[in-house]
């Protein structure tokens, strides 16, 4: 899921190969079509979005006009995307057990890996980044010169990640009904227990 800059909502439907669009007063549309397993997704500074497309093994960007086209090909079974606060995007590669980087200037190369069923994506204000590793149930954080190290441990197929204001990572376990709180110091909580598995965070 992705929030643009007027408060609409964008979610992935990776069964019907779809976005669908929420607006602020709740109605309902098919924003895109025509994916192939899409998973996460996220938006740059324009509202265009950027698709993991697991299927075609590529991120796809869409435009406000629901226009789709390919921006980083072959990404095998490409997952998790996210951008960090310079504007570079990064999406994961499920697996192969890496992240790829664009940068703005529009160079494609692997950022990080060794990474164990890499799923989700987020960046904290620093620039960081942080990596859900679905099969080892950890998080991991990818520092802006590339260094890797293991930020939380014990979770439960970690897919969904997102940041509060305050510098809390919350985490999605598709294999349990939990959403994990991680502190900045890499303290971990269950914050919610739910009657069904959380799979995305926005």
């Amino acid at each position: 899921m992705a929030f643009d800059s007027v408060g609409n909502l964008y979610v992935v439907n990776a069964i019907a190969n779809t976005i669908s669009k929420i607006t602020s007063t709740g109605t309902i549309s098919t924003f895109a079509t025509g994916f192939s397993t899409p998973f996460g997704l996220a938006i740059d500074s324009s509202d265009n979005l950027y698709v993991g497309d697991y299927g075609s093994n590529s991120v796809l960007k869409v435009t406000t006009a629901g226009v789709v086209s390919t921006f980083i090909s072959t990404v095998n079974q490409a997952v998790g995307v996210a951008f960090d606060s310079s504007g570079n995007l990064y999406a994961s590669a499920y697996s192969a057990g890496v992240v790829f980087k664009k940068t703005t200037a529009g160079t494609v190369s692997t950022w990080a890996g060794g990474f164990n069923g890499t799923t989700g994506l987020a960046s904290d204000s620093s620039g960081n980044l942080y990596v859900a590793n679905q099969i080892g149930n950890t998080v991991s954080k990818v520092t802006t010169v590339g260094s890797v190290s293991t930020f939380a441990s014990g979770l439960n197929g970690p897919r969904g990640l997102a940041f509060d204001s305050s510098g809390n990572l919350f985490v999605a376990n598709v294999y349990g009904t939990t959403i994990n709180k991680v502190t900045s110091g890499g303290t971990v909580t269950t914050f919610a227990t739910l009657s069904i598995s959380p799979s995305d965070l926005a």
